[in-house]
């Protein structure tokens, strides 16, 4: 960022990601600023600019080629991603926030489900299924993978007059 910063220069040889990032960037700032201090003020999920990415055909975005997507995820091209939500956020923090546990979840998704699940899952999310906060669990998922009920290290239990968690969440 910063002034006279050029869109995409933090990926040296890298023309499409620098593509991506004016095209992304451009479209924020006509379609996705003018909401901003809408969801500020009604402290609400922009829906409408997710709607907006899912139309501009970029919730593939954050997903591994391996599954469709393009591959500018944490498990190809953190950089990548970093650029993009960079890009929204300079627009709207929700959305670039919103966006990045979007697409964290979808990286928890391709990391810890089976790949045929993995595979479905990111499917919808491309088509515009909105994911938020996959886990966020201190304990080691991937040795665990096939059995999550057993990794979890935080319980919500049903007590007399509402619920008791215990645990611990990062």
């Amino acid at each position: 960022g910063g002034a006279g910063a050029v869109p995409g220069a933090g990926c040296p040889g890298n023309p499409a990601q620098g593509r991506l990032d004016a095209q992304v960037g451009a479209y924020a700032d006509e379609h996705v600023k003018p909401l901003a201090a809408k969801w500020d003020s009604e402290n609400t999920f922009p829906l409408e600019n997710f709607h907006a990415l899912r139309d501009q055909g970029w919730l593939d975005i954050p997903v591994s080629k391996r599954f469709g997507g393009r591959g500018l995820g944490l498990h190809e091209n953190p950089l990548g991603w970093v650029l993009v939500l960079q890009q929204l956020s300079k627009a709207c923090g929700n959305t670039g926030q919103t966006f990045q546990i979007w697409g964290h979840c979808m990286s928890m998704v391709e990391e810890l489900a089976l790949p045929e699940h993995a595979a479905r899952f990111t499917k919808e999310a491309m088509e515009g299924a909105i994911w938020c906060s996959g886990g966020s669990e201190p304990s080691n998922y991937t040795q665990r993978r096939h059995n999550p009920l057993k990794a979890r290290a935080t319980i919500a239990r049903k007590v007399d007059g509402g619920v008791r968690v215990t645990g611990r969440k990062l």
